[in-house]
């Protein structure tokens, strides 16, 4: 009964947020060359749900979306935006001739979706859907605005974002990981002489042009999101703060995106496919206790080898985090399954 209760109310939910937000559909005018069909029983995946779809439409597609009440009943604020993105349908029947088509469960003809990112048991024939941006950046289109890649660059470690302790302890509390929470981390930096923490967008710019370590809690003041990647691409150094549940969060893709280089821990860089390498394509440290250490190593690195790195980090997300790429891989490996991000609900699924 009381699943029953709760299918009922995603149901009539999904049927207001259709009601609510129809109305910004677009009309595709042209026959489609090119599309995917999508057909799912759920949102599990939130916001990375938006951000697959997303990487589709940047690449030309038309995506079909079955219309689910149920389904579109488990849309938050970054799942609505996809009522506001051009050719995008909603639609009562499958698109026969979709290039791909994907489904949470397993059907003939079609590429099964799932969560279940963090199995250790990974599948050669599954396609593990990374980190993107954050998805206002591509709602807005700043995910690509020019950034200066080889302009000089402050010598210095950057990072802003949330530290709301009750959100960013649950890393550690889940026990999933083993790897610092950004609240250690920047208690790490703190116990040091060379972190500052502006509160003030004057404080900010003063700090630029004498701390090695910069942190921005965006609890003070923050920086509009049309220049995030222009700021990050002033500094050499990013410090890769974990997520809320897990490691992955949009701060290190954003970095990655400028050329900034990841400051990063073992196991967080080891979570990437392929996982990140110290001094070639990150900096990296063993655990928040190495952190101080690691951070006045790499601010004495040669510039000639700073920049080096800068150049490898740039080509690791050209050819594995754009959605160029991903969507190529997708379509030119044809996967049995296709795993995306989905925050707690992937971290619940993992073996201890």
């Amino acid at each position: 009964m009381k699943q029953l209760l709760k299918y009922f109310y995603r149901y009539f939910l999904g049927l207001s947020v259709w009601q609510k937000n129809k109305r910004y559909l677009s009309i595709v005018s042209n026959q489609p060359t090119k599309s995917v069909y999508i057909e799912l029983s759920e949102n599990k995946y939130e916001r990375y749900l938006y951000l697959f779809i997303k990487f589709f439409l940047l690449e030309g597609y038309t995506v079909y979306i079955k219309k689910n009440y149920r389904f579109l009943g488990d849309f938050d604020v970054y799942p609505k935006l996809l009522f506001k993105e051009k050719n995008l349908v909603f639609t009562n029947f499958p698109a026969t001739n979709a290039t791909l088509k994907f489904s949470d469960c397993a059907k003939s003809g079609y590429v099964q979706l799932g969560y279940d990112y963090f199995n250790k048991n990974k599948e050669d024939s599954f396609f593990y859907v990374p980190m993107a941006l954050h998805p206002n950046l591509y709602f807005h289109k700043y995910w690509n605005t020019t950034v200066a890649l080889e302009a000089k660059r402050l010598n210095s470690l950057f990072f802003a974002g949330n530290f709301d302790a009750q959100q960013y302890h649950q890393i550690e509390d889940m026990g999933k990981f083993k790897v610092a929470s950004r609240l250690q981390l920047i208690d790490q930096l703190r116990e040091s002489n060379l972190a500052a923490f502006p509160k003030t967008a004057e404080e900010f710019r003063a700090a630029m042009q004498q701390c090695a370590v910069i942190i921005v809690d965006t609890k003070y003041f923050g920086i509009e999101a049309k220049e995030l990647r222009p700021c990050l691409a002033q500094f050499n150094f990013f410090l890769a703060c974990p997520g809320i549940s897990m490691p992955f969060s949009h701060n290190i893709i954003e970095a990655m995106s400028c050329g900034t280089i990841p400051v990063i821990e073992r196991e967080y860089a080891q979570l990437f496919s392929p996982p990140l390498k110290h001094l070639y394509n990150a900096i990296i440290f063993e655990n928040a206790a190495a952190l101080n250490k690691t951070v006045e190593l790499a601010i004495l690195l040669e510039s000639e080898l700073v920049s080096t790195i800068r150049q490898n980090v740039v080509q690791y997300y050209t050819n594995y985090l754009s959605p160029q790429k991903v969507v190529e891989s997708l379509v030119n490996k044809k996967p049995n399954r296709v795993m995306l991000l989905a925050e707690a609900h992937s971290v619940r699924l993992m073996k201890n």
